[in-house]
């Protein structure tokens, strides 16, 4: 059995000012240029705080069983949205460790396995939802000029979680003294609330918004298959085989 806790924090802050032109080279001045002195700054700062868990179970060296789960709060999305759990399990049987297959002297291995699991994903600026307010921008208000704020994207406080869950099962097998080896796994893969950019009508005057806009799922199978050809004290020879397949289908998308 095993606990924990994690926090991970960002802290990035700059400021930069120049100008050009000076009189004097060796004199770090940069009032002494002859344009304009320009200055800007930024700030970003953004953490990711969680618990996990783990707990492991081993029955006679063949029935094993392992559970894992984690709560997660980011402060890059949505109030409200912010805390998301993801748990996993897995379940294995080694056949070869029962009674009944002692006898069979030529299977070394054979396993049979099957896993659930589940992990987020927040992949987005630190102030993604907050909308934020580009620099000074000049426009004429009457016969005057002024100073305004103009927004740089649209809020979106409804953005959380990107969310991938995962079905696994699969067989390990070994034959001959383990010199013929190898594994089958089927996986089925879906991946909800993706976050991406979704397309705006222009009337807003944003072209997109970042959003969760959908789902993809993902499902193959993979099969490797490893050989110990010849096995001398002076000479070895393997070969290794592996074939996969995968298909990608969109299941969802508001774009």
């Amino acid at each position: 059995v095993m606990g924990g806790f994690n926090q991970e924090s960002s802290y990035r802050e700059t400021m930069e000012a120049y100008s050009y032109g000076q009189a004097v080279i060796e004199v770090p001045s940069l009032g002494s240029g002859t344009s304009t002195l320009k200055a800007t700054d930024s700030y970003n700062e953004y953490s990711v705080r969680g618990g996990f868990f783990r707990v492991n179970y081993n029955y006679l060296d063949r029935y094993l069983l392992e559970v894992n789960g984690r709560y997660d709060g980011s402060s890059k999305l949505a109030e409200g949205h912010k805390w998301g759990g993801f748990f996993a399990g897995a379940l294995a049987w080694r056949i070869t460790e029962e009674e009944f297959m002692k006898d069979i002297d030529w299977l070394n291995n054979l396993k049979l396995r099957v896993s659930f699991g589940q992990s987020g994903n927040d992949n987005v600026g630190a102030y993604q939802t907050q909308g934020s307010i580009s620099g000074a921008q000049y426009y004429s208000f009457g016969t005057n000029d002024v100073i305004g704020y103009v927004p740089n994207n649209l809020r979106n406080m409804e953005l959380g979680w990107e969310r991938t869950t995962e079905y696994n099962i699969g067989v390990d097998f070994g034959f001959l003294n383990n010199r013929i080896s190898g594994s089958f796994e089927y996986y089925n893969r879906l991946t909800e609330d993706l976050i991406m950019n979704k397309t705006l009508p222009i009337t807003l005057g944003y072209s997109s918004v970042k959003a969760n806009v959908g789902s993809v799922r993902n499902k193959g199978f993979e099969f490797v298959l490893n050989t110990e050809n010849i096995r001398t004290e002076d000479f070895s020879w393997r070969t290794s085989f592996n074939i996969a397949y995968n298909n990608n289908k969109i299941e969802k998308l508001q774009y």
